[in-house]
């Protein structure tokens, strides 16, 4: 009996090593099994941002077009031209065709329409000698990007330059006119869109032993006047000038006045689009006619105060005048500017030739009979004036 129960217990251990072997095995391929996927599945993960990542850096770089100007991406053969000179351009080709746009450097404004469509990436452009000299810049790209060449000046062209040939005459009496003969006084405008510019100025500009310049003449579409492309006529020499230009209604400024004396000037042609002209000498000699002088009473009349008093004098063209009655004996001066503003409401302005007031002479303004007086007149812009030769009585 207890040899069968040795017998029976060895089987029963075989049985449950068994069970606890498999068992185990069961146990630790689940465990691995379990492990491998979250491994696999953080890598994925990992590369899935990535990639998300880049999209959307990828995204966050690329240009809008039509929104984005990048600079120095259009290519210029240098930084320095004159008008006539020819402009290598080069610039990667977006589309097939790109528009080439002339750009002022400093107001952004466009200024010429260099082509419209070019099929390449390069183009020759000769610059017209409408091209005012200035700081520009090419665009290029449209549709596409816009894209800009670095800034490079272009600068009037000697061969365009206006010349002054002769002065006739070369000395010029004050309040004369004389003519200014040569070439190329026309300015030159520039094409923008359907039109041209028309600020296109002429200046005759003179400048004194002392530095100072004035303009003597301004011609052009905004100055009034008209030259021709060989001749400027100047109908005359006034006894002042302005040192500004385009003076408005109310005249030149005092500050800015320039005056006229006799002696020599140096006097060249500013032409709007072709630069300034080559100097010569002008002179000008004593005026035929007196810029300010007083014609009557001017010296040995007998004025009656108890009637309208007339005053005739000559006065520079565009100036303010003013009169004055001095008593000789005392030294004593009364306006007969304000005499003449009382009644008339306004001043007194010159013609440039013989002009009359007539005033009357109040008790109240302390001019009184049987004194010697004599009338002073003066133009007030330039401070020329004139007085009687002599003294005339007052009854």
């Amino acid at each position: 009996m207890k040899n069968l129960q040795k017998g029976f217990i060895v089987p029963v251990l075989l049985v449950i090593i068994a069970l606890l072997v498999v068992g185990g095995g069961v146990y630790i391929y689940q465990s691995k099994k379990t492990e491998v996927p979250v491994v696999v599945d953080t890598e994925t993960q990992q590369s899935n941002q990535t990639q998300q990542q880049t999209s959307q850096n990828n995204v966050t770089t690329l240009p809008q077009n039509n929104q984005q100007t990048i600079s120095n991406k259009v290519s210029i053969s240098g930084t320095s031209f004159g008008q006539g000179d020819k402009i290598t351009i080069s610039w990667p080709n977006n589309s097939g065709s790109d528009a080439l746009l002339l750009f002022n450097a400093n107001t952004s404004e466009q200024k010429y329409n260099i082509s419209d469509a070019v099929s390449r990436n390069s183009y020759i452009w000769t610059i017209p000698t409408t091209i005012q000299p200035g700081t520009y810049y090419i665009q290029a790209g449209i549709p596409g990007p816009k894209l800009k060449s670095q800034n490079f000046t272009i600068s009037a062209s000697s061969a365009v330059n206006p010349s002054i040939v002769s002065l006739s005459p070369t000395s010029v009496p004050l309040l004369s006119g004389f003519k200014i003969n040569g070439s190329k006084f026309d300015p030159l405008g520039g094409y923008v869109g359907n039109g041209w510019i028309t600020n296109s100025h002429v200046f005759v500009k003179i400048t004194n032993s002392a530095g100072q310049t004035g303009i003597l003449w301004e011609g052009g579409s905004q100055g009034g006047n008209t030259s021709t492309a060989n001749q400027i006529t100047i109908p005359k020499i006034p006894a002042y000038i302005c040192t500004i230009s385009e003076v408005g209604a109310g005249g030149c400024p005092s500050n800015s006045k320039m005056q006229i004396n006799l002696g020599t000037y140096t006097l060249n042609v500013s032409v709007d689009g072709r630069g300034t002209s080559n100097p010569v000498t002008l002179t000008v000699t004593q005026s035929m006619q007196s810029p300010v002088s007083i014609l009557s009473p001017n010296g040995g009349e007998t004025v009656d105060l108890s009637k309208p008093v007339t005053v005739s004098f000559i006065s520079v063209d565009g100036a303010g005048t003013s009169l004055e009655m001095i008593n000789q004996s005392t030294g004593q001066s009364y306006s007969l500017s304000a005499l003449v503003l009382a009644s008339t409401g306004h001043g007194i302005v010159g013609s440039g030739a013989k002009q009359s007031v007539t005033v009357s002479i109040p008790s109240s303004s302390g001019i009184v009979a049987g004194g010697n007086f004599v009338i002073k007149v003066c133009a007030v812009g330039p401070g020329i004036c004139d007085t009687s030769d002599t003294a005339f009585a007052t009854i």
